[in-house]
């Protein structure tokens, strides 16, 4: 028991740094504002789905299937009407073998439908031989964008990372991205973590940029969050060691019950060990006669 308890308390001690970058990681990932959709074939994605999005977020694709023919449809539509979207590429992989991209490609539409005017050109987004090139950004006109990715022949996979956001052509209560003249996003988009203005002023910490005073706020919640996880790591390592303390001394010895006398012959002698209750050791400069036991009389 105490070789196993001495093993765990090893193992939890050597991984505490574990601990703490998880719970860091967490308070980090906890602050993020943006919402996830994914473009895929599997039973994960969102595809034929037309959602309402009002501030923006990140669209990811990939492919479990590489052979089969495949289609997939999203739209986003922002609630206000006065609002458009920007989108971005932060990832791009989308390999075709027709020049026309027609066996693999991905096509982004300025409206809620496939009828709307093409942003992405006749032929749609693709790459073809070594070409790594990110897609240009893209701005819409109305309050609506539908993106298709498309594979009807294509042997590869498709991996890409969108992210998008509304904003607003008039001013008001939300936050005006540097460099440009009308982009101006929803706040809670500033400081999130991810690029939403096309300079990504509204991840800058300097003066001017969207993270000078937002970030100053979240990197005190992140500091007492690393603090009080700290804490809690201690109290944890803490309760581990007394345990182990524990289980060290019941599995220790217990001591002999012995008198302390031992028999040598027909004589007790004294051992010179305490046991309980033993008598006090007797006066050996006595006469032998007082050491002596009392023998009863026969009669």
């Amino acid at each position: 028991m105490a070789s196993y308890a001495k093993s765990f308390n090893m193992v939890v001690l050597q991984n505490s740094s574990l601990w703490l970058l998880f719970i860091f990681q967490f308070l980090i990932i906890g602050t993020a504002s943006w919402d996830d959709y994914t473009m895929a074939d599997d039973f994960r994605h969102d595809c034929g789905k037309v959602i309402t999005n009002s501030k923006g977020g990140r669209v990811k694709a990939y492919e479990d299937g590489a052979e089969d023919p495949f289609n997939c449809q999203l739209t986003f539509t922002a609630p206000d009407a006065n609002k458009q979207f920007f989108l971005y590429f932060d990832k791009f992989i989308l390999k075709a073998a027709q020049a026309d991209c027609s066996d693999h490609k991905l096509e982004i539409f300025d409206g809620d439908n496939i009828t709307a005017s093409s942003l992405t050109g006749a032929n749609g987004l693709c790459q073809l031989g070594d070409d790594t090139d990110l897609p240009q950004p893209i701005r819409t006109t109305g309050d609506s964008v539908t993106l298709v990715m498309t594979r009807n022949s294509a042997t590869s996979r498709a991996q890409y990372r969108i992210i998008f956001s509304t904003f607003k052509i008039t001013t008001g209560d939300c936050y005006k991205c540097k460099d440009t003249d009308d982009l101006c996003i929803d706040t809670s988009l500033v400081c999130d973590g991810l690029d939403n203005c096309p300079s990504g002023s509204d991840e800058d910490g300097g003066e001017g940029g969207g993270c000078q005073d937002v970030g100053f706020i979240k990197v005190w919640i992140i500091v007492v969050g690393v603090v009080v996880g700290v804490i809690v790591l201690i109290l944890f390592l803490v309760c581990i060691c007394c345990i182990w303390v524990i289980c060290r001394r019941r599995t220790r010895p217990k001591a002999s019950a012995s008198t302390g006398y031992q028999t040598q012959g027909a004589q007790m002698q004294y051992s010179g060990q305490a046991g309980p209750e033993s008598p006090p050791p007797q006066n050996p400069s006595a006469p032998p006669h007082e050491n002596d036991p009392i023998v009863p009389q026969k009669k």
